[in-house]
């Protein structure tokens, strides 16, 4: 059942970039304030009645991974670098692993080793070729590793009832940010009332995945989330029509051969 909810997790995920598709022409600050508010209202809905100042303050540097997350994923979608955006979640699987690796002494074969290697032998080629450093990428992968890593070891914590804590800490830093960067607080909800959706969007994958890592290693988690970055990328080539050159394509077949080699050799992850 995790698996099955980690997999789930990344479909839902490689899928977004669909609905947001169809929002490209609004405002990136509409649409952070809207899933930031519309989380946090679902949240509160299911959980409202289990928060405490003390707990709260508990997720602090997780709250902000999260916002960081959030915020470099939006910018490179409404920015039109949505292969960017993918390629964070292309390096994000190379960063689960390492943090499990190193952080919680999570064991690997060195046939996983080399098949790693041979992956990111491709993520470097498709930098190379792309000729700028992925910043939102890189933003993108950092900080949801160390977000779950951190969650992976508050074993205790129900993932929906953390969320809740974590957004209650977001909504009056965002807040804060927008006056400071935009001069504004709020929106017209009346012209954004399309946007309500995220909560849901944005909230079941997120709540899946959380619950999926209590009882994966980082290794297994690392590898299903190979799935969002390819939905993404057939979603740009085919609905966003973004170039897919040959240089690129040979770049994904020898990440995706490499990941293969794992799950084929089920001892490299057992």
């Amino acid at each position: 059942m995790p698996l099955f909810l980690g997999v789930l997790a990344n479909i839902i995920w490689g899928l977004t970039p669909v609905y947001f598709y169809f929002f490209r022409n609004y405002d990136a600050y509409n649409v952070i304030f809207m899933q930031v508010i519309s989380t946090l209202i679902l949240l509160l809905f299911l959980r409202g009645h289990r928060f405490s100042l003390k707990l709260i303050l508990s997720h602090i540097f997780t709250a902000g991974l999260l916002f960081i997350n959030w915020l470099s994923y939006f910018l490179a979608i409404q920015s039109g670098r949505t292969i960017e955006a993918s390629l964070g979640y292309l390096l994000l699987p190379f960063l689960t692993i390492l943090c499990g690796v190193f952080l919680l002494r999570e064991s690997i074969t060195r046939n996983t080793v080399l098949s790693l290697f041979i992956s990111l032998i491709g993520v470097l080629f498709l930098i190379y070729t792309n000729k700028q450093i992925p910043f939102f990428g890189i933003m993108i992968a950092a900080s949801f590793a160390i977000y779950i890593t951190i969650h992976k070891l508050m074993k205790n914590h129900d993932p929906v009832t953390s969320l809740l804590h974590e957004l209650l800490i977001i909504m009056p830093l965002f807040l804060v940010f927008s006056y400071l960067y935009n001069d504004r607080l709020v929106i017209d909800l009346s012209n954004n009332l399309a946007l309500l959706p995220l909560g849901v969007i944005v909230t079941s994958p997120l709540i899946l995945y959380l619950t999926a890592i209590k009882s994966l290693t980082l290794l297994k988690a690392g590898v299903i989330q190979l799935i969002s970055p390819i939905i993404i990328v057939i979603v740009s080539v085919l609905l966003f029509k973004e170039p897919m050159g040959i240089q690129n394509l040979v770049s994904y077949m020898v990440i995706i051969a490499g990941f293969m080699s794992i799950i084929l050799c089920k001892k490299n992850i057992n």
